[in-house]
This record gives structure tokens, C-alpha cells and sequence, in this order.
């Protein structure tokens, strides 16, 4: 686009983290960028004092990772406001339509995605990959990674493990009950309904065998 604050036109190249998939050992990291040099994360204050963009919105994204004993690593939403009237965007991302798979039992990580205006009566979903896509003044991109996959059955990942990841926010309250079967009431754990919650899907899960 176009800055015309400095009279000068302008390319933001930036690679989004997304979650690291889950090992048969530990919980996958989050917001990972590749393995390589060069692609360290461009903070905020950096961007904004550079470029005719604002950051809104820049976060891990909740139930992102894939369930397991060990959870996939969180992925991260980062939307940014165009503040000049003449850009375009082109993007290019993998696992928006098939999410990493979980292994040994454990469920896949969220999808990535990118939306324009997210949240709004024009919201309108973007495709993986696309070029010379134009944006206005005030126009929000979103972009959301994917999330790695989980490592092994969720029902046996430690019950504190999934209740320090709701308090950190990492995992919410229903996913906790609907997918660890771990029961949580106003921050605190009900151990007594959480055995029996996990009794319940473990008896179910037999029997479907």
C-alpha cells in the first residue's frame, strides 16, 4: 500500500506462529514460528511505528490445540487494521481445510483460517491462498493458525493438567468437561464429579468397541 504519513509506498511481509503438535512425552508448544533464522516475532510497537497498520487484536487462540494426554500446541489470532485507503493483501497459509491430525488417540488442533473484517455484518471469509486482494481504510484482516495435534487419549491426561490449562485460559470450561471429562465450578475443581464424569466416558468409550 501506500503511507502517505511518509510519502512512500510499502510492503508488510510477516509469518503468523501456530501450534507445535503435541509429543509423546510433553504438551506441544505454543505459537511456534519454522525452524529457521529470520522469522523471530515482529512485536507491535515495531509494526505500527513502520507501517500504516494497527494491531486490534493478538492472542493464543482458546481449545486451539488438539486434545490428548498430552494437548497440541495453541495457535494464535492476529487481527490488523489498515489505516491507508489503497492496499491489497495476499496470503498463503496450509492447514485451513484439513487440521493437524492427533496421534495415538489424540483429537486434531483447530484449523487455521483468515477473515476480513471478522466479527462484523462484513465478515467475509478469505481463501488460503490469494494475491492482490484490495483493502480499504478501517478494513480488518484476521488471521488464525492452526493448532498442533494432541498425543493420546484425552480422558487420561492428568486432571490437574487440564485444570491449570482452564485457569490459564487455554482451555475452556466446557471443553474441560466435554472432552477431558474434568468438571469445574467458578475456578475450582469438583474432584468428586470429575471421577464420576470420567467413569461415565470411559465406560461409554468400552462399549463402543
Amino acid at each position: 500500500g501506500t503511507d502517505n504519513v511518509r510519502s512512500r509506498t510499502f510492503v508488510d511481509y510477516e509469518t503468523v506462529a501456530g501450534g507445535y503438535g503435541a509429543r509423546s512425552y510433553r504438551d506441544g508448544m505454543d505459537a511456534v514460528r519454522i525452524h529457521a533464522s529470520g522469522a523471530a516475532n515482529l512485536p507491535i510497537e515495531s509494526l505500527e511505528l513502520a507501517y500504516p497498520m494497527q494491531v486490534v487484536r493478538y492472542e493464543l487462540i482458546q481449545d486451539g490445540g488438539g486434545p490428548g494426554v498430552f494437548r497440541g500446541g495453541l495457535p494464535v489470532r492476529r487481527d490488523t487494521k489498515m489505516l491507508t485507503e489503497d492496499g491489497t493483501l495476499s496470503m498463503s497459509a496450509d492447514r485451513q481445510s484439513m487440521p493437524a491430525n492427533g496421534l495415538n488417540g489424540g483429537l486434531a488442533g483447530k484449523p487455521g483460517r483468515f477473515v476480513l473484517n471478522p466479527d462484523t455484518t462484513d465478515e467475509k471469509p478469505l481463501p488460503s491462498v490469494g494475491t492482490g486482494i484490495p483493502l480499504q481504510i478501517g478494513d480488518v484482516v484476521s488471521v488464525s493458525t492452526p493448532g498442533g495435534g494432541g498425543y493420546g487419549d484425552p480422558i487420561r491426561r492428568e486432571v490437574n493438567a487440564v485444570f491449570r490449562d482452564v485457569l490459564d485460559g487455554r482451555v475452556s470450561v466446557a471443553e474441560s468437561e466435554r472432552i477431558y471429562g474434568v468438571i469445574i465450578r467458578g475456578n475450582v475443581l469438583d474432584q468428586g464429579a470429575t471421577t464420576i464424569r470420567r467413569k461415565k466416558m470411559k465406560s461409554k468409550t468400552k462399549g463402543s468397541e
